[in-house]
């Protein structure tokens, strides 16, 4: 399979196929989560969009507040309702209700970061 064509802007991402073009404001994307071998992109109003990529790839262009907090997923951390640290995982609740299981070795600098977006 082919990559889907992604350009990345200032304020946006663009998703390029063959019979379609998506734009997608940084704002309105809640994450990007891997649904084998896709990955879905998930904006505030619900759509979704399937593009043919590697996460760790897009991960590389999004800028701050997104962090990648495991191997299948990418959210935009102004969305986060919850951060929840148990004895051995921790969780994250955005504001659509999903609920994200971040990784050992994110959970630190994730917190750091959203300690962060909450002093703006």
């Amino acid at each position: 399979m082919k990559k889907t064509e992604i350009i990345f802007s200032k304020n946006q991402l663009t998703v390029i196929e063959k019979t379609s073009i998506s734009i997608f404001r940084y704002t309105e994307i809640v994450g990007i989560f891997c649904d084998h071998p896709y990955l879905m992109i998930v904006s505030v109003n619900n759509n979704k969009t399937l593009i043919f990529h590697s996460l760790k790839e897009i991960s590389q262009f999004l800028p701050f507040p997104f962090i990648m907090c495991s191997r299948s997923a990418v959210i935009n951390l102004t969305y986060v309702v919850q951060f929840q640290s148990g004895n051995s995982k921790c969780f994250i609740e955005l504001k659509n209700g999903q609920i994200i299981l971040v990784s050992r070795r994110k959970k630190n600098e994730i917190m750091g970061k959203i300690r962060i977006i909450s002093a703006v």
